[in-house]
């Protein structure tokens, strides 16, 4: 008989408590709250997924898909103590229904933040989160990019299946490595032609036409176009 979502996250919670590797993978559980035992971990912990499919390989040091079935976790608030969790760099919150970043705002350590949440509409908050290297709102309902213009540190930004339509707020990200902006309503790319740093860039399912402005972006090593309105690739 398979474990219930609590009784599978007591036993994960439980073993963070014995290893303290400092990263706790609890995606997939169907939980609908953060688990109250988490709060002991705050002196430790440096990685909380709450995520819907993938999980954070200590090993191999990036995220992966896991192979098991999961049920996405329906939480939707975080917990005002996580603002103690000071030691946290990564936060995979996808799949969730989550709105308020609030408690974890402070959280000065924070590099990583998935935030998939079907709820999600406004970024407003992010204008706190000035020291984020890696942001996905990938399959939510923002539409303005504008409050990620003062994330100067950003390096990979994940917006694709959004209401996205205009990239001039990244125009002035100039240590952007890695943009997905896929199954969006973008048409112009003209804001990325300052972006020297670029090396990959998705745009595959939007209604661009014009590559030129890429033309000056010599980093660039892939680029996936297919299913636009792109007919000249010189």
């Amino acid at each position: 008989m398979s474990l219930s979502s609590e009784a599978r996250a007591e036993q994960i919670i439980q073993q963070e408590f014995d290893e303290q590797t400092g990263v706790l993978n609890l995606q997939g559980l169907g939980l609908v709250e953060v688990p109250e035992a988490i709060r002991e971990m705050a002196g430790w912990l440096r990685v909380l997924n709450l995520g819907a499919e993938e999980f954070w390989d200590e090993n191999k040091q990036e995220w992966s898909k896991s192979s098991d079935r999961t049920i996405s976790n329906q939480i939707t608030i975080l917990p005002t103590w996580l603002e103690n969790f000071t030691r946290l760099t990564q936060i995979n919150i996808d799949g969730t229904y989550i709105e308020d970043l609030s408690s974890i705002v402070s959280l000065g350590e924070l590099r990583t933040l998935f935030f998939d949440s079907v709820r999600l509409r406004d970024l407003s908050q992010l204008t706190e989160f000035t020291q984020l290297t890696e942001f996905s709102c990938n399959n939510s309902q923002v539409s303005d990019l504008s409050p990620l213009s003062g994330l100067l540190g950003l390096q990979k930004l994940i917006c694709s299946s959004t209401q996205v339509s205009d990239l001039s707020p990244l125009s002035g990200l100039l240590g952007l490595q890695k943009l997905i902006c896929s199954s969006t309503q973008v048409s112009d790319l003209s804001p990325l032609s300052g972006l020297s740093d670029l090396q990959t860039l998705s745009c595959h399912s939007t209604e661009v036409s014009d590559l030129s402005p890429l033309s000056g972006l010599s980093d660039l090593q892939t680029l996936s176009c297919h299913s636009t309105e792109v007919s000249d690739l010189s």
